[in-house]
């Protein structure tokens, strides 16, 4: 989370914070008109969006395995029926992990996206009253790029699992 003061912006995390830890970091004493601004924010951020882009990495990271694994394992040169099923079990499961990391990240930048664009809302009604509240567009580009880089990496791999895919047969 953010906040600008003067001509400085102060950032610090948020995770497993509360409004007093915050207002500390941001340099801000007492109890101030931000106050129920931020726990807001920390209601939203900890209680209401699940957090997806975990889910994203954990299985993008399955997929870098299993896509490690699958090719081991096709480099064998005897195959067997128990092989060659095994060989499409681990093609199965680098697709389906590679598949949901990218549908993670297209989940989280969505969100993020709907979630900044019901900030704009409140913010004009409270910048009448002297309180700026602005959401942030680097981490909209930032997932939306992870969303991309995702979608890329599915292709790739469907392009390398599947080779007459990408001969157009």
């Amino acid at each position: 989370m953010c906040h600008k003061a003067s001509s400085t912006l102060d950032c610090t995390t948020s995770s497993k914070a509360n409004v007093d830890q915050l207002l500390h970091a941001f340099s801000i004493s007492g109890t101030n008109a931000i106050s129920p601004f931020l726990n807001s924010a920390l209601t939203l951020q900890n209680k209401v969006f699940i957090p997806f882009l975990v889910g994203a990495g954990c299985d993008f990271f399955l997929a870098i395995v299993f896509v490690t694994l699958f090719k081991r394992h096709q480099k064998k040169s005897a195959w067997e029926d128990k092989d060659e099923r095994t060989w499409q079990n681990f093609k199965l499961a680098t697709m389906v992990t590679s598949w949901l990391s990218t549908a993670f990240a297209l989940a989280v930048a969505w969100a993020t996206s709907q979630a900044l664009a019901s900030v704009t809302h409140p913010a004009d009604i409270f910048a009448r009253s002297g309180l700026d509240i602005a959401a942030g567009s680097a981490i909209q580009g930032l997932q939306w790029t992870i969303a991309a880089l995702a979608f890329i990496f599915f292709c790739g791999l469907h392009i390398i699992l599947h080779p007459s895919a990408g001969d157009g047969k």
